[in-house]
């Protein structure tokens, strides 16, 4: 793909799927970096950039890539790693060198450096049966080296006329390098350029994953999620000391039934029906050991509690990662086997998680892993 045409697809991508927040959010660092001035002030010639004050952010950013487009194109890129995606799945994997295998492919020009003098934009992938992939690295801390996976997504609108819309369409993979765990994350993509397929997540992944598996000489393990969750979350629904609650969660009973139970707005994070019980259990306890009467009824609530916990399935599961500012508090909705796959959804909901509380979210995990894989092997 030219520069002209990567351009043209760059743009498109912004009008036909950036929400104006995340306009607003490309707008301000363009402005940071003085690609562009929204203020009317006048700039000395050294530092002189776009104005395009009273402009609408797309026009703003679509100006910027026309008028400047080395810079502009660096800057959504580079933004690019930093996005609130929301989704993504984790795997662990059996390499003890993997940053060497990295730059291996870096120095054979199989995988771009955003970091090298040379580097211009990323590497599209198209649709064919067997696309060429370039990823581009970034690392993105000590602890953390990513590759950016991008594709050319085609679309058509239910309309008349020009119909066909191409957008690129980014997947981030993170590698935790003091663990054998890697995470592959991707954003939700509208309908139209999903074409009707309801495995397109399941088709990005395995795109994904096959390149790990087969340049890095991966074995990727699908992180199993059940029993890290049941290790995390609190025992007692008022553990006000836990950093993570449960919020909502699908059961599906022994019997054959099927219910859903979620918090909604309740600030508590009380489950209704199964934690409202272990309250109601809780706040009475002196009113339930009164008699031999009371305590049998106390026991064959607690039984009745610990048996449909016990026998039921789990299709899904939201929790939330407290924060003493509520606007900050991230929420996952985790869904295991997701569409018949080994490998568990994880989906980000509510306000929008950035990367540092993404992975956030993620070290926990892998602590969490690690504590409970420790515990089995006692």
């Amino acid at each position: 793909m030219e520069l002209q045409e990567y351009r043209a697809v760059l743009v498109e991508t912004i009008s036909e799927t950036y929400p104006k927040y995340l306009q607003e959010k490309v707008v301000k660092k363009l402005e940071a970096n003085n690609i562009i001035s929204t203020s009317n002030v006048l700039l000395s010639e050294a530092e002189i950039s776009l104005d395009v004050s009273d402009q609408p952010f797309f026009d703003q950013i679509r100006n910027a890539v026309e008028q400047n487009p080395d810079d502009t194109i660096r800057v959504i890129e580079e933004l690019e790693y930093e996005y609130s995606y929301k989704y993504a799945v984790l795997f662990n994997h059996n390499s003890d060198n993997i940053e060497a295998k990295l730059m291996e492919l870096v120095e054979g020009n199989l995988v771009n450096n955003l970091a090298s003098e040379d580097f211009t934009f990323d590497y599209c992938s198209d649709n064919s049966e067997s696309p060429r992939v370039i990823p581009t690295y970034k690392m993105i801390n000590e602890e953390i080296d990513c590759l950016k996976f991008s594709k050319k997504v085609i679309g058509f609108l239910p309309v008349s006329g020009d119909n066909q819309r191409v957008v690129k369409y980014p997947i981030v993979v993170l590698l935790y390098k003091t663990e054998k765990v890697l995470e592959i994350r991707f954003d939700k993509i509208k309908g139209f350029l999903k074409n009707g397929d309801e495995f397109f997540y399941i088709k990005q992944i395995q795109w994904v994953s096959a390149w790990l598996q087969s340049k890095l000489d991966l074995e990727l393990v699908a992180m199993n999620l059940v029993p890290i969750i049941e290790y995390t979350i609190p025992k007692e629904s008022n553990d006000e000391t836990s950093e993570v609650v449960v919020t909502a969660q699908a059961m599906n009973l022994a019997s054959g039934s099927k219910a859903v139970l979620d918090t909604g707005v309740n600030d508590q994070f009380v489950l209704p029906l199964l934690g409202e019980l272990k309250n109601l259990i809780r706040d009475n306890e002196e009113l339930f050991n009164t008699n031999d009467e009371t305590k049998e009824i106390k026991s064959k609530l607690t039984t009745f509690i610990f048996e449909t916990e016990e026998s039921s399935h789990l299709p899904w599961i939201s929790l939330t990662w407290k924060n003493e500012t509520k606007s900050k508090a991230v929420k996952v909705k985790f869904s295991f086997n997701y569409l018949g796959q080994e490998y568990s959804l994880l989906q980000y909901y509510g306000n929008n998680a950035e990367m540092e509380r993404m992975n956030n979210v993620t070290k926990y995990l892998i602590e969490n892993q690690r504590e409970y894989l420790n515990q089995e092997s006692e």
